[in-house]
């Protein structure tokens, strides 16, 4: 019997097959947590910084800004201690989605893109019609709000008080 030679199209198809499977393996694994987090990789801290600055800039009518307020950390702890794993795991996969999906739109990713280029995607997720913009960023804001607005200075900022005061009339 002798050696069937492989056709062009039998190449082509097999190279785009195994292509598709190692980025379907990549597309769902998750790396471990960075050094010293519960849950977010270093990638996806990222992302959450890149998301954050957009959302609680230096300069904000609460004077406490996303650094301040401590929101990578915050996110790491909501995933880690308050949110179901598999929300976690999904709010995750969704950073991924928003770090990799500007690719295509911009030619880069989302955590090295300006920061008046990231408010700009960000902006799209609310336009009319973009379903899946306002999941994302309706995701988005809800988690990081959470982070942020649990934050002791972010809540001496508004002014809520945990308690009763002694003595107050």
């Amino acid at each position: 019997m002798g050696r069937v030679k492989p056709t062009r199209r039998k190449v082509l198809i097999g190279g785009t097959l195994a292509t598709g499977l190692l980025a379907l393996g990549a597309g769902v694994y998750l790396p471990g947590p960075a050094a010293g987090r519960n849950v977010l990789s270093k990638g996806e801290l990222a992302v959450v910084g890149a998301l954050a600055a957009v959302m609680f800039p230096p300069g904000n009518a609460l004077g406490v800004d996303a650094s301040r307020a401590e929101v990578m950390k915050g996110v790491d702890a909501l995933l880690g201690d308050t949110l179901d794993p598999g929300m976690a795991r999904s709010f995750r996969y969704l950073l991924r989605g928003i770090e990799w999906g500007t690719v295509p739109l911009v030619g880069r990713r989302f955590s090295r893109c300006s920061l008046g280029k990231r408010q700009a995607l960000m902006e799209r997720w609310d336009r009319p019609g973009s379903w899946v913009g306002r999941v994302t960023g309706a995701s988005v804001r809800a988690v990081l709000g959470m982070a942020y607005f649990n934050h002791p200075d972010v809540l001496d900022a508004v002014g809520w008080r945990v308690g009763c005061r002694l003595g107050a009339s």
